[in-house]
């Protein structure tokens, strides 16, 4: 009778600490989830250069935890699409309101300079700029006259040849 009561009450005490057991394993699995709130931010699909129009094959909307986003990201693609870059974009990176030029504005003159190059101003009148003909985009040669004394010591000379024309006055662009 002895052993029976032995086994009994070894029997209930294992039933106990297989029955704490579990309910301690389970406490630890139980972690405490938190809701992340997700939002959209517009992301580049690839590089884009600075002074870029942005198209909306160049851009997609992802979704981030809210924790992540930077105050400048744009939410939404409509926001960027047809503005030009300030700044260049990597691939992957947040698109950011401070690398963009607001909308409706056209990009100054330092965007249409290619790096390593310069722009140099040439005064013209409405006859040397060839009575208005020569236009943005169009390339020209650049010659030099000097005055001698008399007219055999005149002297013409290229200084520049298939230079860009970046600007005629304050306009970038030719006016259709």
């Amino acid at each position: 009778m002895k052993r029976r009561k032995l086994f009994l009450v070894a029997a209930i005490l294992g039933l106990l600490a297989a029955t704490l057991t579990y309910t301690y394993i389970r406490s630890i699995q139980r972690v405490e989830t938190h809701e992340v709130k997700e939002a959209g931010e517009v992301v580049a699909t690839g590089d884009i250069p600075s002074g870029t129009s942005v198209g909306s094959n160049m851009v997609r909307l992802v979704k981030v935890p809210e924790t992540t986003l930077h105050p400048e990201a744009v939410s939404s693609p409509g926001e960027v699409i047809g503005r030009i870059t300030k700044a260049p974009i990597v691939s992957g990176e947040q698109v950011l309101r401070n690398r963009l030029l607001p909308a409706g504005v056209r990009p100054s003159l330092s965007f249409a300079i290619p790096s390593g190059k310069r722009a140099v101003s040439v005064a013209v009148n409405e006859v040397v700029g060839v009575a208005g003909f020569v236009k943005p985009g169009d390339r020209v040669d650049i010659l030099a006259t000097v005055d001698g004394s008399n007219r055999e010591d005149t002297i013409t000379s290229t200084v520049l040849q298939d230079v860009e024309v970046l600007a005629i006055a304050q306009d970038m662009e030719e006016e259709v």
